[in-house]
């Protein structure tokens, strides 16, 4: 071993080199771990507040951003509050959850409308007025900037879902032209819960049995679910304008059975597109009333509608959503003369609708939907 060399001063100095290389690896994987927690900080810097005192701390450096005004996402050119556009990135984050395609981030100012349900709702948080100086994803369609071209259009497809015992589809909230999943539908109750949020207004609780399109982006995501096969066999909320409502197997019976009602019906909806003005003239006395009614129209104010063959009989009650020629009704422009209503109850099942259409005939395949319906036979409550 040489001289001056013993067993046990060997053994130490083996101890001592295997102690070292020990520390060696401890220290290489420590300084690992440094440069991680520090991409990790940049990362949570640049997509914005993860605490309450980088939260204010983003609100005094938000002056520069440009000015906005978000509209009611399920009412008519409403103004429900002001803010500023923070950022339409698809992976910004909001709440810890990703934006997403054809939204916006924005930091709220100033709630107009405090009673307002929020578009995507979070823990403790369900109404603008929970969300005064607060961070929220808001649709863009309904985000109106001062600076044109702020926020880019994306076009990828979003997904809607189904929960109940009805059967449903669910299309795509931005373009609703396409069918991204088929369902059940279970309540519009909007203190019902999904993912452990309440539903809100104007939203479907609907149970997801078969998804078309497995990467359409969800309205309401959640932690590690964004997209709809995130979703499958499972339940989400969805805008109601963007459900459509078939009829259920056990219906078919009681329409045989009220085939000559049906028969009826029809033969009555096919005769007022020909005489429009013929109901009017045993009620012009109480039209004038009616119009001056129409005039105090405010988007959602509970309204009546009236059979389309003149027996003055109330077939459905809803909310009134407008009366803009331009705007469209299952695809289909509404024209002069015609408001867009949402129905919430159904009063005769088998009444012919004003306008048919591939999915609605009769006014129970319009439950939770919306109608276009002549303005004379609408009725405020």
């Amino acid at each position: 071993m040489g001289r001056g060399i013993s067993m046990t001063k060997l053994n130490c100095l083996q101890v001592k080199d295997s102690y070292i290389a020990a520390m060696e690896q401890k220290q290489v994987y420590m300084q690992e771990q440094v440069n991680d927690l520090q991409k990790a900080l940049r990362r949570m810097n640049n997509q914005g507040p993860a605490t309450d005192v980088s939260e204010n701390q983003s609100v005094n450096n938000t002056r520069s951003l440009p000015k906005c005004y978000l509209v009611d996402w399920a009412s008519v050119d409403v103004k429900v509050a002001e803010g500023r556009v923070v950022s339409a990135e698809a992976d910004e984050l909001v709440n810890g959850i990703p934006l997403g395609p054809h939204a916006v981030k924005v930091l709220v100012e100033t709630a107009i409308k405090a009673d307002t349900f929020l578009w995507r709702p979070a823990q403790n948080m369900f109404t603008l007025e929970d969300a005064v100086g607060e961070m929220i994803a808001w649709h863009s369609d309904h985000c109106i900037v001062a600076t044109a071209g702020l926020i880019p259009e994306d076009n990828a497809p979003n997904s809607p879902f189904t929960g109940s015992v009805n059967k449903c589809k669910l299309m795509d909230y931005i373009k609703k032209e396409e069918v991204v999943a088929v369902g059940r539908w279970q309540t519009k109750e909007p203190k019902s819960l999904v993912n452990g949020l309440p539903l809100g207004p104007n939203a479907v609780k609907v149970y997801v049995d078969e998804v078309l399109n497995p990467t359409a982006y969800i309205w309401r995501p959640t932690v590690g679910k964004t997209t709809m096969e995130d979703f499958m066999n499972c339940y989400v909320a969805w805008p109601a304008n963007c459900v459509v409502f078939e009829s259920d197997m056990t219906d078919s019976p009681r329409r045989q059975q009220s085939d000559s009602k049906a028969v009826s019906s029809s033969s009555k909806n096919q005769k007022s597109p020909l005489t429009p003005p013929a109901p009017k003239k045993p009620f012009t006395p109480a039209s004038p009333l009616r119009r001056s009614e129409r005039n105090k129209f405010k988007p959602n104010q509970k309204i009546q509608l009236l059979d389309i063959s003149g027996n003055n009989v109330v077939v459905a009650e809803g909310r009134w959503s407008s009366s803009n020629p331009e705007h469209l009704v299952h695809f289909q422009a509404l024209g002069l003369g015609a408001c867009r209503v949402f129905v919430d109850v159904v009063k005769v099942k088998d009444a012919a609708v004003w306008r048919t259409s591939s999915e609605i005939e009769y006014m129970e395949d319009a439950l939770g939907s919306c109608l276009a319906w002549p303005e004379d036979k609408i009725i405020t409550v």
